[in-house]
């Protein structure tokens, strides 16, 4: 919630790209707060 859902800010503050975050997130099962509100 640090960085209000913002991808990017989230990235940028755990020195990943932006990239890295969504393979990470695949990795691990989650899914973009985008990819919820369709559903």
């Amino acid at each position: 919630e640090r960085t209000a859902r913002n991808l990017s800010q989230a990235a940028q503050q755990l020195g990943i790209s932006r990239s890295t975050l969504y393979r990470k997130l695949e990795q691990f099962g989650l899914k973009r707060q985008t990819q919820i509100d369709s559903v």
